[in-house]
């Protein structure tokens, strides 16, 4: 059983400051709430499979940890798609 100081401190930060963000996000552009929503959960998530893989079955969380932090842009990037803020500037109009 091995915890690192720095991995507790990264998992600290973004339970304290994920929220932060999150409230920023929702009062300067409101739309955005649930793609950074989700963003910030997979970081998150991630954060914690680092410190649990420490613990209990490494390779599982070794995985969870890398596949939550591949998925968070492309999730991001596939919710701002689907909420139609990620506008294709072909069809909008743009040359």
């Amino acid at each position: 059983m091995s915890f690192d100081s720095s991995e507790i401190a990264d998992l600290l930060m973004m339970l304290v400051l994920g929220p932060i963000i999150l409230e920023a996000i929702r009062r300067t552009a409101p739309g955005l709430v649930r793609p950074a929503t989700v963003c910030v959960g997979l970081i998150a998530t991630g954060y914690a499979a680092t410190v649990i893989e420490g613990v209990a079955l490494p390779e599982f969380f070794n995985l969870v940890e890398h596949a939550s932090y591949a998925m968070a842009p492309l999730a991001f990037l596939w919710l701002l798609k689907v909420s139609g803020h990620l506008v294709n500037p072909r069809k909008a109009g743009a040359r």
